[in-house]
Formats: structure tokens, sequence, C-alpha cells
């Protein structure tokens, strides 16, 4: 019983003296006012080209005094979405870095911690990385045969003789077009040619040659000659001079090209946006629209009653798509009756859109249009162009008024123009040769008025061979 007796006395002994000391700590907490830190004058994104300094002197406020005695600093970045693979780009207040990262866009994040109390404030932005070549005009030309390229960057800067320079030999021979590869998978330059391997693949951003364009097919000693190649979100679509072949996104890696689909065609290489699901192209061989969906290619919707049946046109399409307002153009020359008519349709809405024709008319006053070479249409107004030699010309597609707006000089000769509009200013590209060998051929840049006029905003003479095609690119 006394040993009993004892624990009990020695319990109630430390119990007391818990109880006390709790008692004292109730009156011994020490609050303070933390000196919350706002940081100010960080943007939320920031454009650098690739070897370049990024500087960013941050503005620092703080809620209590401003002391920066008791702060440390930290800036780091890494690939969009990938904080595992971050790199420190400084420890220092303010950022004075040299940024040497391959051409992307980072998630960045500059993080200022209390010494004192290990709290920290931090503020997230993005910094864009770019090559000098990774926004800008990608320019296809032909110099004896070769596929030349040349890039006209978004500053205005130009580089010829790029992929040469970069791989020591040329793209391919025969050059035919250009595409632009940009799916959740894949970026890269396609340069179509018509040689042995159908021309290349490229880094969308330094032009290194990864790939040849039969590599993309499933048997790539039997793959046809590309024309022009289609990218699709869900689909890629490659159009050869009298094939149409697709392969699916759908799966990772993306699956080749392989056998043709919808027989044979003679596709007009000009898309119209028609829905996520599909694709349509005219068909120059049955001359008519037709439909990419779901692995087949199918006449678009018969119209018999209207202005001219979509499905079957009966003429041969030298200029189209989407045009003014989103309506669908185009130009076509009827080889019955040697005749040139505009026709126009709207498109109904929804997931499955269809054509509605809405204008059709002859030509009767389009100026030398038998001799054309090269067609466009303008976004911004209802207009298409051609050419004739070292003649622009204008055709007002509502009504079929034609006139001259542009010539250059005797002995030059327009061999490839394109229209590209950014909100409400329209650039056309025009690209020219003369007689002769090697870099005979000039790229003009010309800006185009709402009523057709054209003028001249600057030239790059000498850059290139005979111009084959245009392609705007970016990161």
């Amino acid at each position: 019983m006394k040993k009993y007796n004892i624990i009990i006395l020695i319990a109630a002994l430390f119990g007391a003296v818990f109880l006390q000391s709790c008692s004292e700590d109730e009156d011994s907490y020490d609050y303070i006012d933390l000196n919350d830190v706002k940081i100010l004058e960080v943007e939320g994104d920031y454009n650098i080209k690739q070897f370049s300094t990024l500087k960013i002197t941050p503005k620092l406020s703080f809620k209590l005094s401003n002391n920066e005695s008791n702060l440390e600093y930290l800036w780091f970045m890494y690939p969009k979405s990938r904080l595992y693979v971050a790199d420190t780009l400084s420890n220092e207040r303010n950022l004075d870095k040299v940024i040497n990262y391959l051409p992307a866009i980072y998630d960045a994040v500059y993080k200022v911690t209390d010494k004192e109390t290990g709290i920290y404030y931090d503020v997230r932005f993005k910094i864009k990385v770019t090559s000098v070549m990774s926004d800008g005009w990608v320019i296809l030309s032909e110099i004896d045969k070769k596929a030349n390229v040349a890039m006209l960057t978004a500053g205005g800067t130009m580089y010829q003789d790029v992929f040469y320079a970069i791989n020591n030999k040329y793209a391919g021979e025969n050059p035919v077009g250009l595409g632009n590869m940009n799916n959740r998978y894949y970026k890269g330059v396609l340069i179509l040619c018509d040689d042995k391997d159908g021309g290349c693949m490229t880094s969308h951003i330094s032009f290194n040659k990864i790939r040849t364009i039969s590599d993309l097919y499933w048997v790539p000693e039997k793959f046809p000659k590309p024309v022009v190649f289609f990218p699709g979100e869900y689909t890629d679509y490659m159009i050869t001079k009298n094939s149409f072949y697709d392969r699916s996104l759908m799966m990772l890696p993306p699956l080749k090209f392989g056998s043709p689909t919808g027989g044979e065609l003679s596709v007009f290489p000009v898309s119209f946006d028609v829905g996520a699901f599909g694709l349509v192209i005219y068909d120059n061989k049955s001359e008519g629209f037709k439909k990419y969906s779901w692995g087949g290619v199918f006449d678009v919707a018969n119209i018999s009653d209207a202005l001219f049946n979509p499905a079957h046109i009966g003429m041969q399409m030298l200029s189209g798509g989407d045009g003014y307002k989103g309506h669908a153009y185009g130009l076509f020359y009827d080889d019955e009756t040697d005749t040139y008519h505009s026709l126009i349709s709207t498109y109904t809405g929804g997931y499955n859109k269809q054509f509605i024709p809405d204008v059709r008319f002859e030509l009767t006053s389009a100026i030398d249009i038998d001799k054309a070479t090269c067609f466009d249409l303008s976004t911004l107004s209802p207009q298409y162009f051609y050419s004739v030699d070292n003649k622009l010309y204008c055709i007002d597609a509502k009504n079929g008024v034609t006139k001259l707006v542009y010539s250059f000089d005797s002995g030059v000769i327009i061999d490839h123009f394109e229209l590209d509009s950014k909100e409400d200013d329209l650039k056309m590209y025009i690209g020219t040769s003369t007689v002769g060998t090697g870099k005979v051929g000039s790229l003009h840049i010309m800006t185009v008025e709402l009523n057709g006029s054209v003028s001249l905003s600057k030239s790059h003479e000498n850059i290139a061979g005979k111009i084959i095609d245009f392609m705007y690119k970016e990161l």
C-alpha cells in the first residue's frame, strides 16, 4: 500500500508542476506584426531573343519598415508546366541575366524570403525566348533546280540561305511549296519538293533537318510526290498531284501516311473552313467540292436549285478560299465556254457547315486574265488579285470590275504573291525575278488599301532564286 501511495504522490507533484508551467506559458507569447512584402513592377510577360540580356528591377513595398537587409532572393524559370526541371537564374535582388536557353515559352518565378520568419513572397510571369528566326516569313525559291530557303524575321531582318548555312546542303530539288506542321506532338517546317525524298522537315526554330518527307509514310520507297500539306487539329493531310492522304493525330506518336483516300483527285491547293472534324477542298478533276470526314472523301451536299451546285460546279478553280467576312470565294474558268466566273458562298452555322450559294457572275472585263500565273484573294474586302508578267490586277468580287493596281519595271516577272492581314492592316508579299541565274529573286512588301490600291513599302533585292512560296511561322 505504501508503494502505491508514493506513486500517487509523485504523479500529483508532476501534475502540479505541469499546470503551473501552462499557466505561466499563457502569458509568455510575443505577438509580432509581419513586415509583409509586396512585389511590384514585374510584368506578366517578357519577350527576349536568345543570348540577349534580360533585366528586371522590381519595386518592393513593405507593410511596416522599408528594410531589405533580412531578405534573400531567388529567380528561376522552367519549361511550361515542367517545374521539376527548373533552373536558377539569379540570387540577386534585381535580374541581370543572359538568357541562353532554347527558344520556347517558359514559366518564371521571382521569390523573396524573409530570413527571420522564413515566410516568402513571390510573383509569377512568363518569358518567351525567341531565336532570331523563330517568327517571320519563310521564303522558298529555286536556284538551279535546288530548293533554297531564306527568312524575313518579324523584326524585318532578312537572312539568306538559312537552310544551307545550317545543314551544309540544299533542302531538295524542284521545290513545290511549304507546309507548317504545328500539332500537339510535332512542330516543323515542311519543304516540299518533287524529288526522290519529297523534300524534308526541319526544326521550326533552327531549320535543322529532322527527316525526309518520305519518312512520314509507312512505305517510304513508294511515297507519292507532295504538292501541299494541310495541318489539322486531329488529322494531318498531304495532297499529291492526284491523291489525298491523311494520318490521325489522336495517337502518340501520330500515325504515318498510308494508302490514298478518296480515289484519284486533282486537288486545288487550298482548304475551306467547315468545322474541326473535316476538311473541304475543290477537286479540279470532278470539278466540285469534296469533304474529308472520318477517313473518307465525299461530295458535299447537292444543291441543284441554286445559283450553282457546290458538289458539281463544272469549272476549274483558279483561286479560292475563305475570304471577306469568312465567306467562301472562288474564281473559276469554264473551258467549254472559255469564260471566267466569280462564285461566292456563305456557310450554314453549327458543327457540320454547308455551302449556301450566294453570288455568281461572269467576269467580262478581267484584263488578260487568260495569261495570269498567280492569284490570291483578300480577307478584308471582296476582291481577287492576279498577276500577268510585271503587272498586278484587282477584281471586285461583287461586280467584276477590274483595274491595274501596280506595275514593276519592264523585264521583272511576278512569280508568286500572297496577301496577309493582321486586324485592319493588309499586306501583300510579292516575289519577282529577272532573267538570269543564281539570286535573281526579290521580295517586295506592299500595302493594300480597302479599295484595292497597292503601294510599295519595302523591297529586298536579289535575296533568293525564283520564288515558289511564302509561309509565316511563329514559335
